[in-house]
């Protein structure tokens, strides 16, 4: 009990009578409107001065110490306590990753980074790929239904080869005949004449290096890798023995040589570069040397939409996101996006604010291959056939649009490597770059603690967003390589704040006064 008897109120949580003395002096302020003029201004100086005062604590002369305790030995020592107490188990539980909340933390940094750098995706090679999707209306329209008769796939790819594609993949596994479809042998010879006449190189999905597709037998056709095991989530180029669909997952990639059979992206890079289409080809990648290429590729997703899908109405759609190829429209597309991830937690549905609802690719609906809304957009252009069909799930997760119909992670790949050749983006071994900017930022926040500067906690704050966003910003634009763990490194830091904190909240120990009984 407080001193007359009253029991002392809570700072933080006050009664009902508080509240209604507030009310009563509100209303009293209200019935003199000369008061409250004058309160509103004391009010606003008062925070125009709290404001001031704000930064000016950041021209604190102690700022100017920090250099000089950079190296010295109080400052290194207190270093080494942060680094060996806080950084060291974070590196190590990087590395071990129990339960897999590692692996999952870095997993949705480097998401939410590619989400918010894909509207500066460069959109140098869109107008080299088109996609032309079968999808139930197509398959209706002709009478058809899953599986279509072999017929069918055999007149999409003359419909497609007549408006003079630089190359074709089909993405249909065609690997087990149907007793109930006797349209193969004129299928297999309508094929032959199509390729034969118009030149037009024909690629074809299969899940190994044998020669299971039924059109495989037909002049002028060529297999490629549409599948594969492990590798969480990267798409290879060369598929190795270890890599091949239906093997046990293994923890990397397989052998490579000239002998591994491509994927399908690879497949297409690599006819371009034979015709002599595609400028920037390496050398020698023609020639079978693929020794540039035996790295797993981390697919970055485009945004901005080709222009040519909103002016022609190539897509149901039509609440495409118009592309802006802006400097200042991508920037705001980013903040969009990062305010999306960030408010994804409270409500579902605010993650498809930043979602991009039309793929980037070029998508032509088989239904309107005749049509003169696209009339010459295959022309020239590398043309990937896929489908999206309900009840078969061939889909792939997009960082940037959701679920998609698996033939577009194919044409993602292509454009990666039609955009950047040998120099796309792989992964590589970060954790001795985790250790070194942990070992960094431990350095500065001993110097900071040392100089205890005004602001302290705003200055690390933004001294460990500026570092770990930077370096992360630096890998993805410069050496092409997936984010570092930010959101992790992050995290260590707001533990390392907080302990900090607490410990210089705590009363010093009573020092020995020297004195004996």
């Amino acid at each position: 009990m407080s001193k007359g008897g009253q029991e002392p109120q809570s700072k933080g949580l006050q009664g009902v009578e508080y509240y209604f003395r507030q009310l009563v002096e509100l209303l009293h302020l209200l019935a003199r409107p000369r008061q409250v003029v004058a309160t509103l201004r004391a009010s606003a100086g008062r925070r125009r001065r709290a404001v001031k005062d704000y930064l000016a604590s950041f021209r604190d002369p102690r700022l100017r110490a920090i250099p000089g305790t950079l190296l010295a030995w109080a400052t290194l020592s207190r270093m080494l306590v942060i680094f060996v107490a806080l950084v060291v188990p974070a590196w190590v539980l990087q590395i071990v990753d129990p339960f897999g909340l590692s692996g999952a933390v870095e997993g949705h940094s480097q998401t939410i980074f590619q989400k918010a750098t894909a509207p500066f995706y460069p959109n140098t090679a869109q107008s080299q790929i088109a996609v032309v999707l079968i999808d139930q209306p197509a398959l209706a329209r002709r009478g058809e239904s899953w599986p279509p008769r072999y017929l069918y796939y055999e007149e999409v790819i003359r419909r497609v080869a007549k408006q003079g594609p630089s190359a074709i993949f089909l993405d249909v596994l065609l690997e087990d005949r149907r007793p109930y479809d006797d349209s193969l042998p004129l299928a297999l010879a309508a094929l032959e004449d199509t390729l034969a006449s118009t030149g037009v190189p024909l690629y074809l999905a299969t899940l190994d290096d044998g020669q299971r597709n039924l059109f495989a037998q037909v002049p002028g056709t060529q297999l490629a890798m549409a599948g594969w095991s492990g590798l969480n989530g990267d798409y290879p180029l060369l598929v190795g023995e270890d890599n091949r669909y239906g093997q046990m997952a293994s923890a990397g990639h397989g052998q490579c040589s000239a002998d591994s059979p491509p994927t399908a992206a690879f497949a297409l890079y690599r006819q371009l570069c034979e015709q002599g289409v595609q400028q920037g080809c390496p050398e020698g990648v023609a020639r079978g040397e693929v020794e540039r290429f035996c790295s797993p590729m981390v697919v970055q997703w485009g945004y901005n939409v080709a222009p040519e899908v909103r002016a022609r109405d190539l897509l149901s759609a039509s609440q495409c996101k118009a592309p802006d190829q802006s400097v200042g429209g991508r920037f705001l597309s980013s903040m969009q996006i990062l305010w999306s991830s960030l408010l994804t937690s409270f409500h579902a549905e605010t993650a498809a604010l930043g979602q991009q609802t039309c793929p980037y690719t070029l998508t032509v609906r088989e239904e309107d291959l005749s049509s003169a809304r696209s009339r010459g957009l295959l022309k020239d252009r590398v043309v990937l056939i896929g489908t999206s069909l309900a009840g078969i799930h061939d889909l792939v997760d997009s960082p940037v649009h959701g679920q998609l119909p698996g033939v577009y992670l194919h044409a993602m790949a292509l454009d990666n490597l039609l955009t950047w050749h040998d120099r796309y983006f792989t992964r590589g071994d970060t954790r001795l770059t985790m250790l070194g900017l942990g070992l960094l930022l431990a350095w500065v926040t001993a110097a900071l603690m040392r100089a205890n500067p005004a602001r302290l906690d705003a200055l690390l704050l933004a001294f460990a967003i500026v570092l770990v966003l930077g370096v992360s910003a630096f890998f993805h634009f410069a050496l092409r390589r997936p984010p570092l763990d930010w959101l992790g490194l992050l995290l260590v830091y707001e533990l390392a704040r907080r302990m900090l904190q607490r410990a210089a909240e705590e009363p010093d120990p009573p020092q020995p006064t020297g004195r004996t009984s």
